[in-house]
Protein backbone atom coordinates (compact mmCIF):
# COMPACT_ATOMS: atom_id res chain seq x y z
CA UNK A 1 0.00 0.00 0.00
CA UNK A 2 1.19 3.52 -0.85
CA UNK A 3 -0.16 6.75 0.58
CA UNK A 4 0.12 10.22 -0.93
CA UNK A 5 -0.55 13.55 0.68
CA UNK A 6 -3.28 15.31 -1.25
CA UNK A 7 -5.00 18.65 -0.82
CA UNK A 8 -8.32 17.46 -2.22
CA UNK A 9 -10.81 19.84 -3.89
CA UNK A 10 -13.76 17.91 -2.45
CA UNK A 11 -16.88 19.67 -1.26
CA UNK A 12 -17.09 20.62 2.40
CA UNK A 13 -20.15 18.36 2.71
CA UNK A 14 -18.23 15.32 1.43
CA UNK A 15 -15.39 16.00 3.85
CA UNK A 16 -17.91 16.51 6.66
CA UNK A 17 -19.40 13.05 6.03
CA UNK A 18 -15.94 11.51 6.17
CA UNK A 19 -15.35 13.11 9.53
CA UNK A 20 -18.79 12.10 10.80
CA UNK A 21 -18.04 8.39 10.18
CA UNK A 22 -14.56 8.73 11.68
CA UNK A 23 -15.99 10.33 14.82
CA UNK A 24 -18.14 7.20 15.24
CA UNK A 25 -15.08 4.94 14.95
CA UNK A 26 -15.62 3.72 11.37
CA UNK A 27 -13.17 3.53 8.50
CA UNK A 28 -14.37 5.62 5.54
CA UNK A 29 -12.95 6.61 2.16
CA UNK A 30 -14.06 8.63 -0.81
CA UNK A 31 -13.55 6.29 -3.76
CA UNK A 32 -13.91 5.84 -7.49
CA UNK A 33 -14.48 8.55 -10.04
CA UNK A 34 -14.59 11.45 -7.60
CA UNK A 35 -11.03 10.68 -6.41
CA UNK A 36 -9.77 10.16 -9.96
CA UNK A 37 -11.35 13.41 -11.15
CA UNK A 38 -9.99 15.32 -8.16
CA UNK A 39 -6.46 14.17 -9.03
CA UNK A 40 -6.96 15.10 -12.68
CA UNK A 41 -8.45 18.48 -11.80
CA UNK A 42 -11.74 17.64 -13.49
CA UNK A 43 -15.20 18.65 -12.32
CA UNK A 44 -16.58 16.23 -9.71
CA UNK A 45 -20.18 15.32 -10.51
CA UNK A 46 -20.98 12.76 -7.82
CA UNK A 47 -19.51 11.17 -4.73
CA UNK A 48 -19.07 7.51 -3.79
CA UNK A 49 -17.78 6.37 -0.42
CA UNK A 50 -16.93 3.02 1.12
CA UNK A 51 -16.72 2.07 4.77
CA UNK A 52 -16.43 -0.82 7.19
CA UNK A 53 -19.84 0.17 8.60
CA UNK A 54 -22.55 -2.37 7.75
CA UNK A 55 -25.74 -1.21 5.98
CA UNK A 56 -27.82 -1.29 9.17
CA UNK A 57 -25.13 0.76 10.93
CA UNK A 58 -25.15 3.33 8.12
CA UNK A 59 -28.93 3.65 8.41
CA UNK A 60 -28.71 4.06 12.18
CA UNK A 61 -25.98 6.66 11.77
CA UNK A 62 -28.05 8.61 9.26
CA UNK A 63 -31.02 8.57 11.66
CA UNK A 64 -28.81 9.78 14.50
CA UNK A 65 -27.79 12.86 12.48
CA UNK A 66 -31.23 13.36 10.91
CA UNK A 67 -29.97 12.56 7.40
CA UNK A 68 -32.24 10.80 4.90
CA UNK A 69 -30.99 7.33 3.94
CA UNK A 70 -32.24 5.25 1.00
CA UNK A 71 -31.50 1.48 0.71
CA UNK A 72 -30.68 1.73 -3.02
CA UNK A 73 -28.58 -1.46 -3.10
CA UNK A 74 -28.76 -2.91 0.36
CA UNK A 75 -28.19 -6.50 -0.83
CA UNK A 76 -24.78 -5.39 -2.10
CA UNK A 77 -24.11 -3.11 0.87
CA UNK A 78 -25.06 0.24 -0.66
CA UNK A 79 -27.01 2.95 1.14
CA UNK A 80 -27.55 6.39 -0.40
CA UNK A 81 -27.47 9.36 1.94
CA UNK A 82 -29.22 12.54 0.85
CA UNK A 83 -27.28 15.39 2.39
CA UNK A 84 -28.13 18.98 1.42
CA UNK A 85 -29.96 17.59 -1.65
CA UNK A 86 -26.81 15.81 -2.86
CA UNK A 87 -26.79 11.99 -3.07
CA UNK A 88 -23.82 10.15 -1.57
CA UNK A 89 -23.61 6.43 -2.32
CA UNK A 90 -21.97 4.68 0.62
CA UNK A 91 -21.06 1.00 0.35
CA UNK A 92 -19.70 -1.45 2.88
CA UNK A 93 -16.24 -2.87 2.10
CA UNK A 94 -16.91 -6.11 0.27
CA UNK A 95 -15.64 -8.95 -1.88
CA UNK A 96 -17.70 -10.05 -4.89
CA UNK A 97 -18.36 -13.70 -5.73
CA UNK A 98 -19.61 -15.71 -8.71
CA UNK A 99 -20.63 -13.36 -11.47
CA UNK A 100 -23.23 -15.40 -13.38
CA UNK A 101 -24.74 -12.87 -15.79
CA UNK A 102 -21.54 -11.09 -16.92
CA UNK A 103 -22.69 -8.01 -15.02
CA UNK A 104 -23.33 -8.37 -11.28
CA UNK A 105 -22.09 -10.72 -8.54
CA UNK A 106 -24.43 -13.46 -7.40
CA UNK A 107 -23.53 -12.65 -3.81
CA UNK A 108 -21.07 -10.53 -1.82
CA UNK A 109 -19.13 -10.85 1.43
CA UNK A 110 -18.79 -7.80 3.65
CA UNK A 111 -15.33 -6.97 4.97
CA UNK A 112 -13.61 -4.64 7.40
CA UNK A 113 -10.60 -4.25 5.10
CA UNK A 114 -10.41 -1.58 2.40
CA UNK A 115 -7.92 -3.71 0.44
CA UNK A 116 -10.64 -6.31 -0.15
CA UNK A 117 -12.89 -3.64 -1.62
CA UNK A 118 -10.13 -2.34 -3.87
CA UNK A 119 -9.51 -5.83 -5.28
CA UNK A 120 -13.05 -6.04 -6.72
CA UNK A 121 -12.91 -2.74 -8.62
CA UNK A 122 -12.59 -2.30 -12.38
CA UNK A 123 -9.58 -0.06 -13.15
CA UNK A 124 -6.65 1.05 -11.05
CA UNK A 125 -7.47 4.73 -11.57
CA UNK A 126 -10.90 4.06 -10.01
CA UNK A 127 -9.52 2.04 -7.08
CA UNK A 128 -8.00 4.88 -5.05
CA UNK A 129 -9.33 5.95 -1.67
CA UNK A 130 -9.18 9.31 0.08
CA UNK A 131 -9.38 9.26 3.87
CA UNK A 132 -9.58 13.01 4.46
CA UNK A 133 -5.85 13.63 4.29
CA UNK A 134 -4.21 11.03 2.06
CA UNK A 135 -4.71 9.08 -1.14
CA UNK A 136 -4.53 5.37 -0.35
CA UNK A 137 -3.30 3.28 -3.29
CA UNK A 138 -3.05 -0.51 -3.25
CA UNK A 139 -2.88 -1.12 -7.03
CA UNK A 140 -0.71 1.54 -8.66
CA UNK A 141 -3.58 3.80 -9.61
CA UNK A 142 -1.58 6.99 -9.02
CA UNK A 143 1.12 5.74 -11.40
CA UNK A 144 -1.47 4.94 -14.07
CA UNK A 145 -3.18 8.31 -13.74
CA UNK A 146 0.19 10.06 -14.02
CA UNK A 147 0.93 8.11 -17.22
CA UNK A 148 -2.65 8.45 -18.49
CA UNK A 149 -3.12 4.70 -18.67
CA UNK A 150 -6.20 2.52 -18.23
CA UNK A 151 -5.38 -0.79 -16.58
CA UNK A 152 -7.63 -3.29 -14.84
CA UNK A 153 -7.26 -4.19 -11.20
CA UNK A 154 -5.78 -7.66 -11.40
CA UNK A 155 -6.27 -10.04 -14.34
CA UNK A 156 -8.08 -8.22 -17.18
CA UNK A 157 -9.59 -11.43 -18.56
CA UNK A 158 -11.24 -12.14 -15.21
CA UNK A 159 -12.39 -8.55 -14.75
CA UNK A 160 -14.13 -8.49 -18.16
CA UNK A 161 -15.68 -11.94 -17.74
CA UNK A 162 -17.08 -10.83 -14.38
CA UNK A 163 -18.64 -7.65 -15.77
CA UNK A 164 -18.57 -7.25 -19.55
CA UNK A 165 -19.76 -3.64 -19.32
CA UNK A 166 -16.23 -2.84 -18.10
CA UNK A 167 -15.10 -3.37 -21.71
CA UNK A 168 -17.17 -0.45 -22.94
CA UNK A 169 -16.34 1.60 -19.85
CA UNK A 170 -12.63 1.24 -20.65
CA UNK A 171 -13.26 2.57 -24.15
CA UNK A 172 -15.42 5.36 -22.71
CA UNK A 173 -12.64 6.42 -20.33
CA UNK A 174 -10.17 6.30 -23.21
CA UNK A 175 -12.44 8.65 -25.17
CA UNK A 176 -13.41 11.06 -22.41
CA UNK A 177 -10.10 11.24 -20.53
CA UNK A 178 -7.78 10.94 -23.55
CA UNK A 179 -6.00 8.02 -21.83
CA UNK A 180 -4.47 4.99 -23.52
CA UNK A 181 -5.42 1.41 -22.68
CA UNK A 182 -2.60 -0.76 -21.31
CA UNK A 183 -1.68 -3.56 -23.73
CA UNK A 184 -2.82 -6.62 -21.74
CA UNK A 185 -6.06 -4.85 -20.91
CA UNK A 186 -6.66 -4.04 -24.58
CA UNK A 187 -5.91 -7.61 -25.70
CA UNK A 188 -8.50 -8.84 -23.20
CA UNK A 189 -10.99 -6.31 -24.55
CA UNK A 190 -10.50 -7.68 -28.06
CA UNK A 191 -10.86 -11.26 -26.83
CA UNK A 192 -13.98 -10.74 -24.72
CA UNK A 193 -15.79 -8.00 -26.65
CA UNK A 194 -18.42 -10.55 -27.68
CA UNK A 195 -19.60 -10.70 -24.05
CA UNK A 196 -21.18 -7.27 -24.49
CA UNK A 197 -24.12 -9.03 -26.12
CA UNK A 198 -25.12 -10.16 -22.61
CA UNK A 199 -25.43 -6.57 -21.30
CA UNK A 200 -28.71 -4.68 -21.36
CA UNK A 201 -29.16 -2.29 -24.26
CA UNK A 202 -29.91 0.57 -21.85
CA UNK A 203 -26.53 0.26 -20.13
CA UNK A 204 -24.70 -0.07 -23.44
CA UNK A 205 -26.47 3.02 -24.74
CA UNK A 206 -25.29 5.14 -21.80
CA UNK A 207 -21.65 4.27 -22.40
CA UNK A 208 -21.92 4.53 -26.19
CA UNK A 209 -23.42 8.03 -25.97
CA UNK A 210 -20.59 9.19 -23.71
CA UNK A 211 -18.07 7.90 -26.24
CA UNK A 212 -19.87 9.60 -29.10
CA UNK A 213 -20.12 12.91 -27.24
CA UNK A 214 -16.38 12.93 -26.50
CA UNK A 215 -13.71 14.74 -28.49
CA UNK A 216 -11.95 11.51 -29.43
CA UNK A 217 -10.58 11.23 -32.97
CA UNK A 218 -11.04 8.02 -35.00
CA UNK A 219 -13.81 6.65 -32.80
CA UNK A 220 -15.02 4.23 -35.46
CA UNK A 221 -11.54 2.82 -36.00
CA UNK A 222 -10.96 2.43 -32.27
CA UNK A 223 -14.25 0.59 -31.74
CA UNK A 224 -13.53 -1.62 -34.74
CA UNK A 225 -10.00 -2.47 -33.58
CA UNK A 226 -11.38 -3.40 -30.18
CA UNK A 227 -13.90 -5.81 -31.83
CA UNK A 228 -16.61 -3.81 -30.09
CA UNK A 229 -18.13 -2.21 -33.20
CA UNK A 230 -18.98 -5.59 -34.73
CA UNK A 231 -20.54 -6.74 -31.45
CA UNK A 232 -22.69 -3.68 -30.83
CA UNK A 233 -23.58 -2.96 -34.46
CA UNK A 234 -22.91 -5.98 -36.71
CA UNK A 235 -24.22 -4.03 -39.74
CA UNK A 236 -20.89 -2.18 -39.84
CA UNK A 237 -19.29 -5.29 -41.33
CA UNK A 238 -21.06 -4.24 -44.54
CA UNK A 239 -19.04 -1.01 -44.65
CA UNK A 240 -15.58 -2.57 -44.56
CA UNK A 241 -13.53 -2.39 -47.77
CA UNK A 242 -16.49 -1.20 -49.87
CA UNK A 243 -14.67 0.78 -52.56
CA UNK A 244 -16.32 3.92 -53.96
CA UNK A 245 -15.16 4.48 -57.53
CA UNK A 246 -16.47 7.93 -58.41
CA UNK A 247 -15.32 11.53 -58.58
CA UNK A 248 -16.67 12.40 -55.13
CA UNK A 249 -14.95 9.86 -52.89
CA UNK A 250 -11.37 9.16 -51.90
CA UNK A 251 -12.07 6.57 -49.16
CA UNK A 252 -13.94 3.29 -48.91
CA UNK A 253 -17.27 3.49 -47.08
CA UNK A 254 -15.90 2.76 -43.60
CA UNK A 255 -13.00 5.22 -43.80
CA UNK A 256 -15.34 7.84 -45.21
CA UNK A 257 -17.66 7.38 -42.22
CA UNK A 258 -14.73 7.55 -39.79
CA UNK A 259 -13.51 10.83 -41.30
CA UNK A 260 -17.02 12.29 -41.16
CA UNK A 261 -17.35 11.39 -37.47
CA UNK A 262 -14.04 13.17 -36.91
CA UNK A 263 -15.38 16.27 -38.69
CA UNK A 264 -18.48 16.28 -36.45
CA UNK A 265 -16.67 16.40 -33.08
CA UNK A 266 -18.41 18.91 -30.84
CA UNK A 267 -21.75 18.81 -32.68
CA UNK A 268 -25.04 17.83 -30.95
CA UNK A 269 -25.74 14.16 -30.26
CA UNK A 270 -28.45 13.70 -32.91
CA UNK A 271 -26.15 15.11 -35.59
CA UNK A 272 -23.38 12.71 -34.56
CA UNK A 273 -25.76 9.74 -34.36
CA UNK A 274 -26.99 10.49 -37.87
CA UNK A 275 -23.46 10.64 -39.23
CA UNK A 276 -22.44 7.53 -37.29
CA UNK A 277 -25.04 5.51 -39.21
CA UNK A 278 -25.60 7.56 -42.38
CA UNK A 279 -24.00 5.13 -44.89
CA UNK A 280 -24.37 1.76 -43.16
CA UNK A 281 -26.45 0.25 -45.98
CA UNK A 282 -24.48 1.57 -48.94
CA UNK A 283 -23.18 -1.87 -49.89
CA UNK A 284 -26.74 -3.14 -50.34
CA UNK A 285 -27.37 -0.35 -52.86
CA UNK A 286 -24.07 -0.50 -54.72
CA UNK A 287 -24.24 -0.51 -58.52
CA UNK A 288 -21.46 -0.19 -61.09
CA UNK A 289 -22.28 1.44 -64.43
CA UNK A 290 -20.78 0.68 -67.85
CA UNK A 291 -17.90 3.08 -67.16
CA UNK A 292 -16.94 1.37 -63.91
CA UNK A 293 -18.38 4.20 -61.77
CA UNK A 294 -20.09 3.13 -58.54
CA UNK A 295 -23.48 4.48 -57.51
CA UNK A 296 -25.46 3.96 -54.30
CA UNK A 297 -28.99 5.02 -55.20
CA UNK A 298 -31.46 4.61 -52.37
CA UNK A 299 -28.83 4.15 -49.67
CA UNK A 300 -30.04 7.15 -47.65
CA UNK A 301 -33.55 5.77 -47.17
CA UNK A 302 -32.31 2.26 -46.44
CA UNK A 303 -29.66 3.49 -43.98
CA UNK A 304 -32.24 5.71 -42.26
CA UNK A 305 -34.60 2.78 -41.79
CA UNK A 306 -31.87 0.55 -40.40
CA UNK A 307 -30.52 3.28 -38.09
CA UNK A 308 -34.00 3.84 -36.67
CA UNK A 309 -34.27 0.11 -35.95
CA UNK A 310 -30.91 0.12 -34.16
CA UNK A 311 -31.69 3.21 -32.08
CA UNK A 312 -35.04 1.75 -31.00
CA UNK A 313 -33.26 -1.47 -30.03
CA UNK A 314 -30.81 0.53 -27.88
CA UNK A 315 -33.68 2.32 -26.15
CA UNK A 316 -33.12 5.82 -27.53
CA UNK A 317 -36.16 8.06 -27.20
CA UNK A 318 -38.80 8.15 -29.92
CA UNK A 319 -38.04 11.82 -30.57
CA UNK A 320 -34.36 10.95 -31.03
CA UNK A 321 -34.71 8.06 -33.46
CA UNK A 322 -37.38 9.83 -35.51
CA UNK A 323 -35.16 12.90 -35.77
CA UNK A 324 -32.09 10.86 -36.71
CA UNK A 325 -34.18 9.01 -39.30
CA UNK A 326 -35.04 12.30 -41.01
CA UNK A 327 -31.45 13.53 -40.93
CA UNK A 328 -30.17 10.36 -42.57
CA UNK A 329 -33.09 10.09 -45.02
CA UNK A 330 -32.39 13.58 -46.41
CA UNK A 331 -28.59 13.59 -46.13
CA UNK A 332 -28.25 12.71 -49.81
CA UNK A 333 -30.96 15.17 -50.93
CA UNK A 334 -28.63 17.84 -52.28
CA UNK A 335 -30.21 21.18 -53.18
CA UNK A 336 -29.04 23.53 -55.90
CA UNK A 337 -28.89 27.25 -55.21
CA UNK A 338 -31.89 27.84 -57.50
CA UNK A 339 -34.85 29.31 -55.64
CA UNK A 340 -37.36 26.80 -57.07
CA UNK A 341 -35.28 23.84 -55.88
CA UNK A 342 -34.84 25.38 -52.43
CA UNK A 343 -38.58 26.00 -52.18
CA UNK A 344 -39.32 22.43 -53.24
CA UNK A 345 -36.90 21.23 -50.55
CA UNK A 346 -38.70 23.30 -47.93
CA UNK A 347 -42.05 21.94 -49.11
CA UNK A 348 -40.76 18.39 -48.62
CA UNK A 349 -39.81 19.39 -45.06
CA UNK A 350 -43.22 21.02 -44.42
CA UNK A 351 -41.55 24.37 -43.88
CA UNK A 352 -39.33 23.15 -41.02
CA UNK A 353 -36.40 25.58 -41.22
CA UNK A 354 -34.64 24.06 -38.20
CA UNK A 355 -34.63 20.63 -39.84
CA UNK A 356 -33.49 22.18 -43.13
CA UNK A 357 -30.45 23.77 -41.48
CA UNK A 358 -29.64 20.50 -39.67
CA UNK A 359 -29.77 18.55 -42.94
CA UNK A 360 -27.51 21.08 -44.61
CA UNK A 361 -25.12 20.81 -41.66
CA UNK A 362 -25.11 17.02 -42.05
CA UNK A 363 -24.34 17.45 -45.75
CA UNK A 364 -21.46 19.84 -45.12
CA UNK A 365 -19.93 17.43 -42.60
CA UNK A 366 -20.53 14.50 -44.93
CA UNK A 367 -18.63 16.37 -47.64
CA UNK A 368 -15.62 16.66 -45.31
CA UNK A 369 -15.06 12.95 -45.87
CA UNK A 370 -14.90 13.32 -49.64
CA UNK A 371 -12.39 14.69 -52.14
CA UNK A 372 -11.12 18.23 -51.62
CA UNK A 373 -12.73 19.38 -54.87
CA UNK A 374 -16.09 17.98 -53.75
CA UNK A 375 -15.77 19.60 -50.33
CA UNK A 376 -15.17 23.04 -51.78
CA UNK A 377 -17.71 22.88 -54.60
CA UNK A 378 -20.59 21.36 -52.67
CA UNK A 379 -20.09 23.35 -49.49
CA UNK A 380 -19.99 26.64 -51.39
CA UNK A 381 -23.38 25.73 -52.84
CA UNK A 382 -24.74 24.75 -49.42
CA UNK A 383 -23.61 28.10 -47.97
CA UNK A 384 -25.48 29.89 -50.76
CA UNK A 385 -28.58 27.84 -50.00
CA UNK A 386 -28.33 28.73 -46.31
CA UNK A 387 -28.20 32.45 -47.14
CA UNK A 388 -31.34 32.15 -49.28
CA UNK A 389 -33.10 30.17 -46.57
CA UNK A 390 -32.54 33.07 -44.15
CA UNK A 391 -34.13 35.45 -46.65
CA UNK A 392 -37.07 33.09 -47.21
CA UNK A 393 -37.60 32.66 -43.47
CA UNK A 394 -37.60 36.43 -42.88
CA UNK A 395 -40.11 36.81 -45.72
CA UNK A 396 -42.29 34.13 -44.03
CA UNK A 397 -42.67 32.09 -47.18
CA UNK A 398 -45.45 29.52 -47.14
CA UNK A 399 -44.98 25.73 -47.26
CA UNK A 400 -47.94 24.27 -45.36
CA UNK A 401 -51.77 24.42 -45.39
CA UNK A 402 -51.95 26.24 -42.07
CA UNK A 403 -49.96 29.12 -43.57
CA UNK A 404 -52.32 29.64 -46.54
CA UNK A 405 -54.41 32.79 -46.80
CA UNK A 406 -57.52 30.58 -47.10
CA UNK A 407 -58.88 27.73 -45.00
CA UNK A 408 -61.28 24.84 -45.31
CA UNK A 409 -64.36 26.99 -44.73
CA UNK A 410 -63.35 29.28 -47.61
CA UNK A 411 -63.01 26.28 -49.91
CA UNK A 412 -66.30 24.79 -48.72
CA UNK A 413 -68.12 27.95 -49.77
CA UNK A 414 -66.96 27.32 -53.34
CA UNK A 415 -69.04 24.12 -53.36
CA UNK A 416 -66.38 21.54 -52.47
CA UNK A 417 -67.23 18.78 -50.00
CA UNK A 418 -65.49 16.32 -47.69
CA UNK A 419 -62.20 15.02 -49.15
CA UNK A 420 -62.40 17.52 -51.98
CA UNK A 421 -61.62 20.31 -49.53
CA UNK A 422 -58.37 18.67 -48.45
CA UNK A 423 -57.42 17.94 -52.04
CA UNK A 424 -57.91 21.59 -53.00
CA UNK A 425 -55.89 22.84 -50.04
CA UNK A 426 -53.04 20.45 -50.88
CA UNK A 427 -53.07 21.69 -54.46
CA UNK A 428 -52.98 25.32 -53.29
CA UNK A 429 -49.95 24.68 -51.08
CA UNK A 430 -48.04 23.17 -53.98
CA UNK A 431 -49.08 26.14 -56.10
CA UNK A 432 -48.05 28.74 -53.52
CA UNK A 433 -44.66 27.09 -52.91
CA UNK A 434 -43.56 28.31 -56.35
CA UNK A 435 -45.85 31.38 -56.48
CA UNK A 436 -45.38 32.95 -53.07
CA UNK A 437 -46.82 36.26 -54.22
CA UNK A 438 -50.18 34.52 -54.83
CA UNK A 439 -50.75 33.73 -51.16
CA UNK A 440 -53.72 36.04 -50.74
CA UNK A 441 -57.39 35.22 -50.46
CA UNK A 442 -58.47 36.69 -53.81
CA UNK A 443 -55.89 34.88 -55.91
CA UNK A 444 -56.19 31.56 -54.07
CA UNK A 445 -59.99 31.46 -54.33
CA UNK A 446 -59.68 32.18 -58.03
CA UNK A 447 -57.21 29.30 -58.44
CA UNK A 448 -59.40 27.02 -56.30
CA UNK A 449 -62.50 27.88 -58.34
CA UNK A 450 -60.77 26.77 -61.50
CA UNK A 451 -60.03 23.31 -60.09
CA UNK A 452 -63.61 21.98 -60.08
CA UNK A 453 -63.34 19.97 -63.27
CA UNK A 454 -59.95 18.53 -62.26
CA UNK A 455 -61.20 17.60 -58.77
CA UNK A 456 -64.39 16.11 -60.20
CA UNK A 457 -62.51 14.01 -62.74
CA UNK A 458 -60.09 12.78 -60.08
CA UNK A 459 -62.94 10.99 -58.34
Amino acid sequence: MNTFNFNAPFSSDALHLLQLFKNEGYQIFLVGGCVRDAILGNVIHDYDLCTDALPKQMIALANKYNIQSIPTGIAHGTITWMYHNQPYEITTFRSDHEYKDFRRPEHVSFSNNFADDVARRDFTMNALGYDGAHIVDYVGGMHDIKHKQIRTVGNPSLRFQEDALRILRALRFQATLAFSIENETFLAIQKYAYLLQHISKERLQVEFVKILQSKQVDTLRILRNANVLDTLFPVFKETYDVVQHNTYHIYDVFEHMNSVINASIGYPLDIRLALFFHDIKKKACKQVDANGITHFKGHAALSATYAKKILKEYRFSKACYQHVYQLIYYHDRYVTNGIDDIRQFMYELHGNYVLAHEILTIQKLDNMGKSKTTQIKKNVTIDEVIKKLHIMQEAKEVFSIKELAVNGEDIKKLGYQHKEIGNVLNYLVKYVVHHQEKNNKKDLLEVAGGLKDEISNSK
